[in-house]
Order: C-alpha cells, then structure tokens, then sequence
C-alpha cells in the first residue's frame, strides 16, 4: 500500500517506506514495554492493583488496536483504490482457484 501512495519516481517514496516501517518498529517497541511494565508493576503499580495488572496490560494492548482500527476505517475512504485487491474486479467463474483460494 505504501507504495502505491507515490508515483513512480517519487523522491518521496523511499522516505515514506523508511517511515512506515520505522511507526511499525517503535509501535510495537513502546506497546511491548507498556504491556510488560504495566504487567510487572514497573508502572502505574500505585494505581493499578496487584491482582488485575495483567489485565489492565493486555486491555491497553486491547484499547490501542480499537483505536488502530477506527483510524484504518475512517482513512479508508481518503485512500481512493490504494490498497484494495488486485482481484476484486474479477468475477467468480473467471478467476482461478487452488484449494478454494485465489491464486
């Protein structure tokens, strides 16, 4: 999908790459150590009690991937054709099958 972003020839698509890859990498950096350290009681342990830190965790973990969710549904419509499958013009009896699946 990043790539369909720029044109061909773009100077810009290379540092569009380096950014998607780079949120990516310190998303799941910063989510990883959020989810342990609150899991731990290395953070927020005055608010959060012993017995539910793991669930607070891994209902933050929970709470990001809604938001993540929202945000891809609502930039959705921005993104015109960008992303959309390669195959979804084709009808069922053109396409081919393997197992059930498109290939």
């Amino acid at each position: 999908m990043v790539g369909q972003l720029y044109k061909e020839g773009d100077p810009r698509r290379d540092a569009g790459f380096s950014l998607f890859y780079a949120g990516i990498n310190i998303g799941a950096l910063l989510g990883g150590y959020l989810c342990i350290a609150v899991g731990k009681g290395e953070m927020l342990s005055s608010i959060v009690p012993e017995a539910l830190r793991w669930n607070v965790a891994f209902g933050f973990a929970a709470i990001v991937m809604v938001i993540s969710l929202l945000t891809f549904i609502n930039t959705q419509k921005s993104m015109g054709e960008i992303g959309l499958s390669p195959l979804s013009h084709l009808t069922e009896k053109s396409a081919k099958y393997r197992n059930g699946q498109h290939i």
